[in-house]
């Protein structure tokens, strides 16, 4: 029997709000887009100056006041939301979807962002004039990322599973590829013979695949280009409404926020005392650990800085570049901005990339008086270890001279050792022009002082190569090894004065030069034409030895070491080239000879080759070796024909300070024999090469031969006969694979204290090694190794990670297993059996 009348209690148990699925997903709603209205107008606020800011801080001011009005006047509302389990599910749903929004859209680079009002300009660029501005070609390049990475998803999900919903499935000409197979295949028995089944099947499914991907990839770029207005709009809006930077949107913070406060409130459901109970530390423990991810979370958000640092061997930096592309100096920020504390300087004192080294056999054949590849086709790539043997070029057992029945291997190289640091010693003998593996015109220099030898090169007649001279940065002296035909001839050339020239600077655009090709002198100046627009390029400056410091503002300038050039060897040769646009608009850009990892460019669309001039950079002397048609030698100084003397194939020359030149041989063709030794004591920043000694079998017998792992490869030629009687030519090279990722790079760095007002000098504090995935740390920063260059032995990219939240999200994940466990595992094993005891 239901009661007459309802208590007091009753009715407001009754009229109690209660939220719902829907009333809680409205809520959530509501609080997202109150929290980007809040977030734009308080950075409007404090962006603005003078009487604009007023109307932002007047919308901040009454957009917080009706939530604190309604946190102050209706309180067991607003907790009851966040206590609401009905909310959390629903918030908890919006946070799945938010992740899944931020993997259906292409998130911008976090090495290139867009730039504030990047995409406003690039909306707007058909009303502009002249050139885009620096934040437009940011817009435009992640646009370019944002609209590849979408069509590609669209396009396998509506045509590359076989709907075929865009129509492009009939332009895919299937039949084009069976030909393009058929072509191959008659190709396949000779190279599978040479190289084996296994290889001659992988080529064959790759080439498969390589054409079937062409035209997908053909597909894929007209759909971009058909729907290329349709991509910008998704592309706008999706930056409008942060799609595109998911993880980092004010919404999406919004959601932790409330799942926060849920699980705060949530904790103490029932009072205080009843967490003290054992069978609830597993609940307070997992709560505890949500809460304090969280606000570890949101304590990196605040303060947490990541960049990159590019730095060479031996340079000191006080900053590093953010992926914002802004400088920061290396100091802990605050949660309310940067603090006063004087940078520290981070020094890298070693560098090395371990590359694998690998074993190239390559096929050539003889047109004329050069050579090419047999087989048009990227060959095998073999790794080595000592004991392994490859077999090539099978062919009927009764072609070879011991006989046996099928087939067999005519050529097999076995790996008899491998020395992975090992130094090479060469010396140089006369050999005959017919004799395989000769060098034309060489001879074998070195420079002592006293008796320490300082220097040992092979001398070619070439201007600019540097192993091609013999410089000496104690002296100032440079020697160069020429071709005369007559003494008379030596005389002249040694009259002729050499003119000044750096190198010489080519533009480009992609792969193709643009404009004449200039030589490297301060003051000299030319023109181009790229896409429409006319550039002013004038070369600024030139340096052997480019030491870039950054200063304060972070800018880099060269920081010379204050030595005269005459006396420096060219270790990071730059030269600074200012260009200017027909707006005025003025880009000064260093250009090395290796590749540089500086800011990005003004003009990203220009880009330069330098080469610099080892010979007509400034010297104090320069001396010519003239090798003659009947063999014999002269020696002159560049600028006194007078001085032109006979030189002896193991002659001498005084060059001052107690350095002397001294000859070991120059011959019109010689060969180089040398001699292999381990380095003893090698630790891994040394930069010795690998070697390999290998034993080759053929039917002629068999031949040991040893090879230096180099960057383009210490290669031997080999002839043999194969199956038929025929001749094989095959060139086995040993290498650095360059074209993979190293298997392991380190580097060695050190850090300075800045220095005080004192003006102390700077002092090493603390130094240690950094890998991929092994972090070194100082005052809360995080190194990490990151990147390299393999055409710039020299360049590390340092990974730089200022991140105080890791610690507490680490800790808080830590206390989510471990309170779940006990939660869930423990706990009912413990009280079941305490049941059953007490039972």
């Amino acid at each position: 029997m239901q009661p007459q009348h309802a208590t007091a209690k009753d009715k407001a148990k009754r009229s109690r709000f209660r939220w719902s699925f829907p009333k809680a997903m409205l809520g959530i709603l509501f609080l997202a887009l109150w929290t980007e209205v809040m977030v734009t107008l308080a950075t409007k606020a404090n962006v603005e100056t003078g009487s604009s800011k007023w109307p932002y801080a007047i919308g901040f001011f009454f957009s917080v006041l009706p939530l604190l009005a309604l946190a102050v006047y209706r309180w067991p509302l607003v907790f009851s939301f966040f206590r609401s389990v009905k909310v959390g599910v629903t918030n908890l749903i919006f946070i799945g979807l938010a992740a899944i929004l931020g993997v259906l859209f292409h998130q911008e680079d976090p090495n290139f962002p867009i730039p504030k009002g990047g995409v406003e300009q690039l909306a707007e660029w058909e009303s502009q004039e002249g050139p885009w501005s620096y934040e437009a070609r940011m817009a435009y390049r992640n646009y370019l990322d944002f609209r590849g990475a979408q069509a590609t998803f669209v396009y396998h999900m509506l045509e590359g599973r076989g709907l075929g919903l865009l129509g492009f499935d009939a332009s895919v000409d299937y039949q084009f590829v069976d030909t393009q197979m058929e072509e191959l295949r008659p190709k396949l028995p000779p190279i599978e013979r040479r190289y084996g089944e296994e290889f001659a099947k992988s080529l064959e499914a790759s080439s498969e695949r390589g054409w079937l991907t062409r035209q997908e990839n053909a597909d894929i770029k007209r759909l971009e280009t058909a729907w290329d207005d349709t991509w910008f709009t998704l592309f706008v809006w999706a930056d409008r409404l942060d799609l595109i930077r998911t993880y980092k949107a004010d919404w999406f913070a919004s959601l932790w926020v409330i799942l926060l406060f849920g699980v705060f409130s949530n904790t103490f459901r029932g009072g205080w005392r009843r967490l003290l109970r054992p069978n609830k530390w597993g609940f307070v423990i997992t709560h505890a650990g949500v809460i304090l991810v969280i606000l570890g979370g949101f304590h990196s958000r605040l303060t947490e800085r990541r960049g990159m640092l590019n730095i060479r061997r031996g340079e000191s930096k006080a900053v590093f570049q953010l992926y914002s592309g802004k400088k920061h100096a290396f100091v802990r920020p605050g949660l309310f901005g940067e603090t006063e504390e004087t940078p520290f300087v981070v020094r890298l004192d070693g560098f090395r990339a371990d590359y694998h080294d690998v074993l190239d056999v390559v096929y050539v054949k003889q047109e004329g008086d050069s050579f090419e590849r047999e087989f048009a086709v990227r060959n095998p790539v073999h790794r080595i270890y000592e004991g392994k043997v490859l077999r090539f070029d099978y062919g009927d057992s009764k072609d070879h001279p011991e006989g046996g029945g099928g087939k067999r291997p005519f050529l097999q190289i076995e790996v008899l050792e491998y020395l992975p640091q090992c130094e090479e010693e060469f010396f140089l003998r006369e050999a005959s022009e017919e004799e395989e593996g000769t060098i034309p015109v060489v001879a074998h220099a070195k420079l002592f002082q006293e008796e320490v030898l300082l220097q040992e090169t092979l001398m070619q007649p070439l201007a600019i190569h540097p192993r091609a001279l013999l410089l000496d940065e104690r002296t100032g002296a440079r020697i160069r090894l020429r071709v005369a035909p007559d003494e008379e001839a030596a005389r002249r050339t040694l009259a002729k004065p050499v003119e000044l020239n750096f190198g010489h600077v080519r533009a480009m655009v992609g792969d193709s030069p643009v404009g004449p090709m200039m030589q490297a002198v301060p003051g000299e100046e030319t023109k181009l034409e790229v896409r429409d627009q006319v550039y002013r390029v004038t070369i600024k400056d030139a340096v052997p030895d480019l030491r870039l410091r950054t200063l304060a503002d972070g800018r880099a300038v060269h920081d010379p070491s204050g030595v005269p050039m005459e006396l420096l060897i060219p270790v990071n040769p730059a030269v600074l080239v200012s260009i200017e646009n027909q707006a005025g608009e003025v880009e000064e850009r260093w250009v090395l000879e290796k590749d540089f990892h500086g800011p990005e460019p003004k003009f990203a669309e220009l880009e330069f080759r330098f080469l610099w001039d080892w010979w007509a950079f400034p010297a104090k002397t320069r001396y010519l070796l003239f090798l003659l048609p009947d063999g014999n030698l002269r020696f002159g100084e560049v600028g006194k024909p007078e001085s032109l003397q006979p030189f002896a194939q193991d002659g001498e020359f005084e060059l001052g300070d107690g350095v002397r030149f001294q000859l070991a041989g120059a011959f019109s063709y010689g060969k180089v024999e040398t001699k292999v030794k381990v380095v003893e004591g090698a630790d891994f920043f040394h930069p010795a090469p690998g070697a390999v000694r290998i034993r080759t079998t053929t039917p002629e017998g068999q031949q040991e031969m040893t090879l230096v792992a180099t960057e383009k490869g210490d290669a031997r030629p080999l002839r043999y006969t194969g199956p038929g009687g025929e001749t094989r030519l095959v060139s086995i090279s040993f290498r650095l694979d360059q074209n993979e990722l190293p298997k392991e790079w380190r580097s060695k760095l050190s850090f300075l204290e800045a220095p005080g007002a004192d003006g102390h000098e700077l002092k090493e504090r603390y130094s240690g090694e950094i890998r991929v995935n092994d972090y070194l740390y100082y005052k809360g920063y995080r190194f990490f190794q990151t990147n390299a260059d393999a055409n710039d032995p020299d360049y590390s990219g340092v990974g730089v990670v200022y991140d105080p939240g890791i610690e507490a999200v680490l800790t808080g994940l830590y206390m989510v297993a471990g309170g779940t466990m006990i939660a869930f595992l423990i706990n009912p094993l413990v009280f079941r059996n305490r049941r059953r005891r007490t039972a």
